[in-house]
């Protein structure tokens, strides 16, 4: 069988259960399994302020950010 559908809904249906790991891993703020999901030369673009190439900055840029967020809830507000 070939992988070269034109059909959008079976490309979502191959990407799915990787965008929901890499979304899980993320919200449980855990940086390995989120980086699990990642390319070694990915990049995240940050529109109008910087951006980060390859998966060791990927990794520091999502474990600093883990640490911006302790102590606040889904919401973003400082949790007492």
């Amino acid at each position: 069988m070939s992988q070269d559908s034109q059909d959008p809904s079976d490309l979502q249906k191959i990407l799915a259960p990787v965008f929901a790991g890499f979304n899980r891993t993320t919200e449980a703020a855990d940086a390995d399994g989120s980086m699990s999901f990642m390319h070694p030369q990915g990049v995240i673009v940050q529109k109008d302020t910087t951006s980060t190439f390859g998966k060791e900055a990927l990794q520091r840029e999502v474990q600093r950010r883990r640490g911006l967020d302790c102590g606040r809830g889904k919401d973003g507000a400082r949790e007492s």
